[in-house]
């Protein structure tokens, strides 16, 4: 009997999500380092007096925004390379949807061929593909909710994060 789509396995999909899962934390934790460490910079700068010779108070007022520079670079790229794992993660969710449509459509398929069954025992087994089949769907909708949540909360503690490095280099 001829296959016509390319199936993926349970395991599979578990893996992929827990993989974006895992890999959106990990940069998450970057970008609150990144946040910590802006934070830090911003608030040495407001905690100094700049009572010396008005020549080191500027070099030190420029050191200081060199280091938040640097630092918001950082948070920058790796803003970036969070953006590229969301990005895979959504497009995995998004196969997902794809699959699950195609499963309902194949129901359909289903549904009216169990119509045109004749026996009782055609018609019992036929069942069993129905159910195998809804299960399927139900499967790769909850697949598909598992990665769509793990952006969704990576998109929250991200837009925190931009939220606040952006608000202090606007104060500059």
């Amino acid at each position: 009997m001829a296959r016509r789509g390319e199936g993926i396995s349970r395991g599979e999909i578990d893996q992929t999500i827990e993989g974006h899962k895992e890999a959106m934390g990990e940069k998450e934790s970057l970008l609150e380092d990144d946040t910590s460490d802006v934070e830090t910079i911003r608030k040495t700068m407001e905690s100094l007096s700049f009572e010396g010779a008005q020549e080191d108070n500027e070099a030190v007022r420029g050191a200081i925004e060199d280091a938040e520079d640097v630092t918001t670079e950082k948070f920058e790229r790796d803003d970036e390379e969070l953006e590229g794992v969301q990005s895979e993660a959504n497009e995995f969710a998004e196969e997902m949807e794809r699959r699950k449509e195609s499963g309902e459509a194949d129901l359909g398929r289903i549904s009216d061929a169990s119509a045109e069954l004749k026996t009782q025992e055609s018609t019992n087994e036929f069942g069993k593909v129905k159910a195998a089949t809804m299960e399927g769907i139900e499967r790769l909708a909850e697949s598909e909710k598992r990665a769509l949540e793990g952006i969704e909360k990576s998109d929250a503690v991200q837009e925190g994060f931009r939220s606040t490095v952006g608000k202090g280099r606007e104060r500059r």
